[in-house]
């Protein structure tokens, strides 16, 4: 009974030592198994970090990339803008300035003829000779100068060009007697012109025509007169009157409902210096 008791408990020390090396054999499988979970878990996580990473730092660095682009474009539309502003309240002449030639005159001989009574001294016919060429000394500007009429409407017509002044045929020439009218553009097509200067005209101020004769006359500046485009008193664009030349250009802000700039610029000249 003894000996029978003995191999009793034999077997259940066997099978109890068995049984907690299964169950540790079991709880390391498992143990592995978690750890091998958590291992890729891990590398997941760190995988999806990487990703994220990297994403993040490819964004930036489109973002980055992005504001250059947009950073080069602002300034490339800021220089233009300024440009296109100075181009058109700057006059930048388009050509070298030629000044105008000395001109003497020198008297020409003449026979000397007795007083007759049958003799009839007629009136020597007059002859309008065309401006060709406008000097603005002090400035070392010139422009050349074109024939025009009047419009459909009956005001003196321009040229379409910022760089070309335009004289009033029908009306005297500067120099003969009267007022002779000349215009240009203050811009045209974006450029300022060439009679943007006028505003900037001081009193005294020579000026000097070339016609198309090849000879060659000063004025001065007497007079710098503002209206309103819509209130310009007769007086001003007559062409009768004490001898005098009057250029003239527009001035002021852009009237977009007129569909001209608000007022008009007069600069008036006279043979004599400091003749007002």
């Amino acid at each position: 009974m003894h000996i029978l008791s003995q191999k009793q408990h034999r077997s259940i020390f066997k099978r109890t030592k068995r049984s907690l090396y299964l169950a540790y054999k079991k709880i390391a499988t498992s143990s592995a198994a978690i750890k091998e979970l958590s291992t890729q878990e891990d590398d997941a996580v760190n995988q999806e970090a990487s990703v994220s990473i990297n994403e993040t730092v490819e964004k930036k660095g489109m973002s980055k990339a992005l504001k250059t682009v947009l950073l080069i474009t602002s300034s490339l539309l800021l220089v233009i803008g300024i440009i296109i502003s100075v181009s058109q309240s700057v006059y930048i002449p388009n050509h070298s300035y030629i000044p105008p030639a000395v001109i003497v005159d020198a008297p020409t001989p003449q026979d000397t003829v007795a007083p007759s009574a049958s003799v009839e001294v007629l009136p020597t016919p007059f002859i309008k000779v065309a401006p060709v060429r406008l000097y603005f000394i002090k400035r070392n500007i010139s422009c050349d100068i074109e024939k025009v009429g009047k419009t459909e409407t009956g005001a003196m017509a321009t040229v379409d060009d910022p760089y070309i002044a335009a004289w009033y045929e029908d009306g005297p020439s500067p120099g003969d007697k009267g007022n002779a009218l000349v215009n240009g553009h203050v811009r045209w097509g974006g450029i300022a012109g060439t009679f943007s200067i006028l505003s900037e005209m001081a009193i005294g101020e020579e000026i000097v025509f070339e016609y198309e004769n090849g000879t060659q006359k000063s004025f001065y500046v007497s007079e710098i007169v503002f209206y309103p485009f819509n209130d310009v008193p007769s007086d001003v664009m007559s062409q009768n009157g004490e001898d005098r030349v009057t250029l003239i250009s527009c001035y002021g802000k852009w009237d977009s409902e007129a569909g001209t700039s608000s007022e008009r610029v007069f600069v008036i000249c006279k043979t004599e210096k400091g003749l007002s």
